[in-house]
């Protein structure tokens, strides 16, 4: 029973880490498209006043 219990904790650990891994990586993702979007919208912007 202990070792079951070692073995569901081991699990839990890993999943653990695995949804911080996704949630870090969905952030980064998330604010590398914002950034780049930003970017994106100003140069635009310098386009339309040129203009």
């Amino acid at each position: 029973m202990g070792n079951q219990l070692h073995t569901f904790m081991y699990y839990g650990q890993l999943c653990a880490i695995n949804y911080t891994n996704i949630a870090f990586y969905m952030k980064n993702q998330v604010l590398g498209f914002l950034i780049y979007g930003s970017k994106y919208n100003t140069t635009i912007g310098k386009h339309r006043h040129h203009v």
